[in-house]
């Protein structure tokens, strides 16, 4: 298994059966979000449209549970909570948050345009306020 740093374990997971693209739409599309990963898959499923059939097949494969006992066999599908994205995504987020909040654009536009919850957007611009104040000088910052 190619080890991707860079990525959670689970989109790791998902790059090393479906392929690396195929990881990164899913996270785009649907990160943060719970979905249900059916048992099988056909070209109109949302998974399929989003990352391609071949791709979809193979998650679907690999993430669908093979349970057989006397009276049957079937496959059922599993409920996975996909990543919001690589492991800096948030730090990188709030880094251009702060940069568009500088440059004086809204907290909606800026959640819209980094990807994130106006609630992180006020925090960040709440942080940049407190490191924006001016203090009397006989207590320094803590950051």
């Amino acid at each position: 298994m190619t080890e991707r740093h860079y990525l959670p374990p689970l989109l790791n997971e998902i790059a090393e059966v479906a392929g690396l693209p195929a990881a990164l739409k899913l996270c785009e599309d649907y990160g943060g979000r719970e979905v249900y990963i059916p048992a099988k898959v056909g070209a109109s499923h949302w998974l399929a449209q989003c990352v391609g059939l071949e791709a979809a097949r193979a998650i679907v494969e690999h993430f669908s549970a093979h349970v057989e006992n006397e009276l049957e066999e079937s496959r059922h599908g599993a409920r996975i909570m996909v990543p919001m994205g690589s492991r800096n995504f948030h730090a990188k987020a709030r880094k251009r948050a702060a940069e568009l909040l500088r440059e004086g654009v809204s907290h909606s536009k800026t959640a819209e345009a980094v990807g994130v919850h106006t609630r992180t957007i006020e925090r960040v611009a709440a942080r940049e306020r407190d490191l924006n104040k001016d203090f009397d000088g006989k207590q320094g910052r803590l950051f």
